[in-house]
C-alpha cells in the first residue's frame, strides 16, 4: 500500500470530526463505542486541531469494528476506515483502488 509522508490535515480533520461525532451518538446505545472512542482521543484530537501533520503506523480500535460490536454500524466503520486510512497518509485514490479491489473480491 503506497502511502504519502504527510496526511491530507483537511480531508483527515473533516474525517475525524465525523467519526467522534458517530461515536459519540452511539455511546448510549453501544458502550463499547465509549471504548472506542476513548482509546481513539488523542489522535482524533491531534487530526481534528491538524497537530497530525505526519503518517501513524496504527489506528487504534480497528477490531471493533471489523470483528466486534461496531461492525454492524455500516455508516460508521466507513467513517473509522476513512479515518484511518487518512491517517496512515493513504490518499483518497489509492483508498479507493483498495475498496474496489474489496468489492471484487467479495463477487468472485
Amino acid at each position: 500500500m503506497k502511502t504519502n509522508e504527510r496526511v491530507d490535515t483537511t480531508l483527515l480533520q473533516k474525517r475525524a470530526v465525523r467519526l467522534r461525532q458517530l461515536l459519540e451518538d452511539l455511546v448510549p446505545v453501544e458502550p463499547v463505542a465509549a471504548s472506542c472512542l476513548s482509546q481513539l482521543e488523542g489522535l482524533l484530537r491531534a487530526a481534528e486541531t491538524g497537530e497530525l501533520k505526519s503518517p501513524v503506523s496504527e489506528v487504534p480500535c480497528g477490531h471493533y469494528f471489523h470483528f466486534d460490536e461496531l461492525r454492524k454500524y455500516s455508516e460508521i466503520e466507513v467513517a473509522y476506515s476513512n479515518f484511518a486510512f487518512s491517517a496512515r497518509g493513504v490518499d483518497d485514490e489509492e483508498l479507493k483502488r483498495i475498496m474496489e479491489s474489496i468489492s471484487a473480491s467479495g463477487r468472485t
